[in-house]
């Protein structure tokens, strides 16, 4: 067995290196780290406030095996689940050469993009997360989606979800009720040696 590695940049040809097929693995499952920093904000908040929250990494269920319990996903395009969540909802995180792109369904103008992010490694000095909840209106059940372009606006979304003084300036742009509402909102997050900063709300949906 043969594989070609792509040639680095300032290689003038691509080599090549031979591999056994014993020298190859499948992995299924990883985490990004702003995902799991998401994951323990989010868990720390809840049993702070009396819930038991279960964490299960990979395609472990479909939501609709959840025995009626609330749902919490990390990652955007790359969790089935989310982009099932999303498809037809205003906002969306989609796939761009080389990056990423939230889109903004009701105007085609309106997009938060990072240009060849991938190509750097996702060291990127902005980063552009979508929060995403949905509410069942017969069980009340509630679908939080939490992602972005790159990892780090995970780590910022949980900070957003869990920090009361942005919801009390989300409260002064919402609709009466929107507590009890589906949402979305579109973060922008600045990003310092590869920390995310406060998050920014720069867009927003109720329905």
């Amino acid at each position: 067995m043969q594989a070609e590695i792509l040639r680095h940049e300032h290689d003038s040809e691509p080599y090549t290196l031979q591999l056994r097929p014993d020298d190859l693995f499948q992995v299924d499952q990883y985490v990004a780290y702003g995902h799991v920093q998401g994951i323990a904000t989010l868990s720390a908040w809840l049993a702070a406030h009396g819930q038991s929250p279960q964490v299960s990494l990979g395609l472990w269920s479909a939501p609709s095996g959840l025995g009626g319990r609330s749902l919490i996903l990390f990652g955007a395009r790359n969790n089935p689940w989310t982009v099932e969540l999303t498809k037809d909802l205003r906002f969306r995180v989609e796939a761009a050469k080389a990056g990423g792109v939230i889109t903004d369904r009701n105007d085609a103008n309106r997009r938060w993009s990072i240009p060849d992010c991938r190509k750097s490694g996702f060291d990127v000095h902005v980063d552009y997360g979508l929060v995403t909840r949905v509410i069942d209106p017969a069980s009340g059940q509630v679908r939080l989606s939490i992602g972005g372009i790159a990892h780090y606006s995970s780590q910022a979304a949980a900070e957003f979800l869990t920090t009361p003084k942005y919801w009390s300036n989300m409260s002064q742009v919402a609709p009466r009720g929107w507590e009890h509402m589906n949402m979305q909102v579109v973060l922008e997050v600045k990003v310092t040696e590869k920390v995310p900063q406060s998050p920014k709300p720069v867009a927003w949906h109720f329905w």
